[in-house]
């Protein structure tokens, strides 16, 4: 903000230039964040494989970029059909667990 501007411009730019710093603030910490999320990583493959031994897996580095969260509404909804497939199929499991058990002490649900 130049001096102009904080003398003779209203008082709701100064607000705005301040909350501008904070987004621009908070945007190159979620980079340094994401910055060494890579270098854990990147170390942690290089580390992992050096003692793993003979014979043992060997750790291997990302082999694409992590998902931020730029993701098109397509992908968006695809992914919530998916966890919601996913969910489904996790509770017939587990009604077809509780029905086996339930069969097995000889109570039917009914019974319950």
């Amino acid at each position: 903000m130049t001096a102009d501007e904080y003398w003779y411009a209203p008082p709701i730019l100064a607000k705005c230039y301040r909350e501008a710093h904070k987004l621009k603030q908070r945007q190159r910490n979620e980079y340094a964040w994401l910055q060494g999320l890579y270098v854990y990583d990147a170390v942690g493959a290089v580390v992992g494989s050096a003692l793993s031994g003979r014979g043992g897996k060997k750790m291997e580095y990302l082999n694409e970029a992590i998902d931020i969260g730029l993701e098109t509404e397509q992908e968006k909804k695809a992914k919530i059909q998916r966890e919601r497939d996913k969910l489904i199929a996790n509770l017939d499991a587990f009604k077809k667990m509780w029905d086996l058990r339930e069969q097995k002490s000889g109570e039917t649900p009914s019974q319950l």
